[in-house]
C-alpha cells in the first residue's frame, strides 16, 4: 500500500501543480496538506486505517484538479480506474463520491474525510485566497460567497472532534465577512 500511496501522491502533487489548473500556485499547500494533517488526526481518534485515510486526501479532488465539473461523483469513477483492487476500494470510492455532502448515516470514514475536507478551508488560507482570485467581484458579493461556503462547509462537518477544530474559525468568517 505504501507504494500505492506515493505514487499517488507523486501524481496528485503533479497534476496539482499544472499550470491549468486554476490552483496551482496554492491548492497542495492550502487545501490538500491541511487536510491530511487533520484526517489523520481524526483516524488516530476514530482507530480508521491511517493508509486508507492518506490515499483517500489525496484523490478526493481528483476531478477538480482536472477541471472536471460534479466533482465528487466523477472523482470516485476516476479514482476507481486509477486503484488496484483491495478489501476497502468501495469504501474508499463511497468517501470521494460523498466528500462534500456526507450524511449523519454515512460510515465514520465517509464523515471523516468529509469532516476534514471542510475544516481544511477554515484552518487555511482558503477564504482569503477566494477573495484574491476573485478581486474584480464586487466585496459585498465575494462576502456573500465566503458566508455561504463557510455554512455549507459548516454543515458538512459531521463528527464532533472536527467541528470543536473548525468552531473558532467559522465563527470568524462569520463576523470577518459581515455576520455579527
Amino acid at each position: 500500500m505504501k507504494e500505492l500511496i506515493e505514487k499517488i501522491k507523486k501524481q496528485v502533487f503533479e497534476e496539482c501543480s499544472r499550470p491549468e489548473f486554476e490552483h496551482h500556485s496554492w491548492y497542495w499547500e492550502q487545501h490538500i496538506q491541511p487536510m491530511l494533517k487533520i484526517a489523520l488526526e481524526l483516524a488516530a481518534k476514530y482507530k480508521v486505517d491511517k493508509e486508507f485515510v492518506e490515499l483517500t486526501v489525496y484523490l478526493h479532488d481528483i476531478a477538480k484538479i482536472q477541471g472536471i465539473e460534479n466533482h465528487a461523483e466523477e472523482g470516485a469513477k476516476i479514482a476507481a480506474s486509477m486503484l488496484p483492487e483491495f478489501p476497502s476500494k468501495k469504501l474508499m470510492l463511497e468517501c470521494i463520491a460523498k466528500h462534500n455532502k456526507s450524511a449523519i448515516t454515512d460510515p465514520v470514514e465517509v464523515k471523516l474525510i468529509a469532516s476534514a475536507d471542510a475544516v481544511s478551508h477554515f484552518l487555511s488560507q482558503f477564504f482569503e485566497i477566494y477573495i484574491i482570485e476573485n478581486a474584480g467581484k464586487p466585496l459585498e458579493e465575494l462576502f456573500a460567497s465566503n458566508i455561504r461556503k463557510a455554512d455549507k462547509d459548516w454543515k458538512n462537518i459531521l463528527l464532533p472532534e472536527a467541528r470543536e477544530m473548525a468552531k473558532k474559525a467559522y465563527k470568524d468568517i462569520k463576523i470577518t465577512y459581515g455576520v455579527k
